[in-house]
C-alpha cells in the first residue's frame, strides 16, 4: 500500500505537524504562525508533536499575561490558547490555564 500510494501524497513536516497539502502557499507551523496548521485540513498532528504543541502553549500562556500588548496581540493570544487546547485535548495531554 505504502508504494502505490506514496507517488500521490505529499507529506512534509512544517514542525508542529505533518502537511499533506500539495498545492504551494502554506506557510503553516513557520514563522510566527506556527498554530496555523491546527485548523488545516491537510496537517496531521500526532503523539510525535505533542510536546512542541505543550510549548507552544505555555509561550502563549506567557504572552496572555504580558500587559502591552494591546488588545490585537490579546485576541492572537486568546486565538492561539484555544487552538492548543484542542489539540492538546485531542493528543490526551493535560494542559490548564
Amino acid at each position: 500500500m505504502a508504494e502505490t500510494i506514496s507517488p500521490l501524497v505529499h507529506l512534509r513536516a512544517t514542525g508542529v505537524a505533518w502537511c499533506t497539502a500539495d498545492t504551494g502557499g502554506c506557510n503553516g507551523g513557520q514563522g510566527v504562525e506556527t498554530t496555523r496548521c491546527a485548523d488545516c485540513s491537510n496537517a496531521v498532528i500526532d503523539e510525535s508533536r505533542k510536546s512542541v504543541w505543550q510549548g507552544i502553549y505555555a509561550q502563549q500562556l506567557e504572552l496572555r499575561d504580558l500587559a502591552d500588548i494591546e488588545s490585537g496581540g490579546a485576541e492572537r493570544v486568546k486565538r492561539d490558547i484555544e487552538r492548543c487546547e484542542v489539540i492538546l485535548q485531542e493528543l490526551g495531554a493535560s494542559y490548564s490555564i
